[in-house]
């Protein structure tokens, strides 16, 4: 006769594309910000996306496995650098601020929760212990999640910044685990990434469900235990003990 299944006590969830779909708020901050710099200097056609690709590429390379790698100002300073005219080539630290600041600005005014969220994250903060894990800097998602309205919602948020390393390294799950005094075989992880969220935390030790609500790319998803809706949360985590 096989044993019980154990119960599950805490779901992790990660934030971007899983509580609140990404690409249009990031569309709108990346818009927001080439208007700030087409106030200093004349790009062509696509340029700004050419840039901004570029420099996004740099960045994951050189920082590779660390918060910095998303952090903006960096993404806007190197944009300013490069944007402008031989004659006024230099650092241009207003100009990367301003849009710096233009782009968190159009960004956080696009946010809307995930159909469902609002609803599962209250109903599963009645039975569970909710934590959020994030691939990102700290005060980005803090305030994401502010203005998303779903801090009552989770005992802990542990980002990348703080880790001191990204998912789908172990120590990012450990410690929210920690935070939230639960055990790995006792935690699920809910995310939208096959192998930060889903494939990092099953290594971990955790069970995983991967969301698809928002899926972009061409993630394998085969072989992967996976939800296109938050509302079948409920039914799942039951399912996985």
């Amino acid at each position: 006769m096989g044993s019980a299944p154990i119960p599950c006590e805490a779901v992790l969830f990660d934030l971007d594309n899983t509580l609140y779909e990404y690409a249009p708020c990031n569309a709108a901050g990346l818009l927001a910000a080439e208007q700030v710099l087409a106030t200093q200097c004349s790009l062509g056609e696509g340029r700004f996306q050419e840039l901004h690709d570029i420099v996004r590429l740099e960045l994951a390379e050189e920082l590779k496995g660390s918060a910095a790698s998303h952090e903006r100002s960096l993404f806007f300073k190197r944009i300013a650098e490069r944007s402008m005219a031989p004659e006024n080539r230099g650092s241009h630290p207003g100009l990367a601020v301003h849009m710096f600041e233009a782009y968190w600005g159009a960004f956080m005014g696009c946010m809307e929760p995930a159909p469902h969220a609002h609803e599962q994250l209250s109903l599963l903060a009645g039975t569970h212990r909710l934590a959020l894990v994030s691939n990102h800097t700290n005060l980005a998602q803090l305030k994401k999640v502010e203005a998303l309205g779903f801090a009552p919602y989770f005992e802990a948020i542990i980002t990348s910044e703080e880790a001191g390393v990204e998912k789908p390294h172990g120590r990012i799950f450990e410690l929210a685990l920690q935070a939230l005094g639960v055990q790995s075989d006792r935690a699920v992880m809910v995310g939208d990434d096959i192998k930060a969220d889903y494939q990092g935390a099953r290594a971990a030790g955790l069970g995983a469900l991967l969301y698809t609500g928002f899926a972009a790319g061409a993630q394998d998803h085969s072989g992967a235990d996976s939800i296109a809706s938050l509302q079948e949360l409920a039914n799942r985590l039951s399912r996985l003990g």
